[in-house]
This record gives structure tokens, C-alpha cells and sequence, in this order.
């Protein structure tokens, strides 16, 4: 993943982040990727049929 991403391994903690961030969870079951601007904030991707889940730690720190 690019622009150090990190992953979680838990979908609650995921779901969290984003309702911090203020933005609307997603199916967690599809590939999908918020941006603000040109920096990814949060994304799914889908590996051997999991869902695996990756955020971009310093957006719980930012300015929104």
C-alpha cells in the first residue's frame, strides 16, 4: 500500500476509525478507497476472499 498505510485486522476498529473521520462505512464485503485530496485516508481491499482493512493512521490526528 502506498502513502504508509497500515492495516487492521479488526472490522470494528475499522468502522470506528471512519465514524471518527466522519464518513459513512462502506460494504465491508467490496474493494473500495476514501481519499481527501490526493492523500488515501481508508481502504478495503479483498485478498483470498477476506476483506483486509487499511488506514491511514495520521488522519486520526488531522484537521478536518
Amino acid at each position: 500500500m502506498r502513502q504508509s498505510l497500515i492495516e487492521i485486522s479488526s472490522r470494528m476498529l475499522f468502522t470506528e476509525y471512519l465514524q471518527h473521520l466522519n464518513i459513512r462505512v462502506p460494504n465491508l464485503h467490496q474493494e473500495w478507497v476514501y481519499t481527501r485530496g490526493k492523500q488515501v485516508l481508508a481502504c478495503i481491499r479483498i485478498g483470498a476472499e477476506q476483506p483486509r482493512f487499511f488506514i491511514q493512521a495520521s488522519g486520526m490526528t488531522s484537521k478536518r
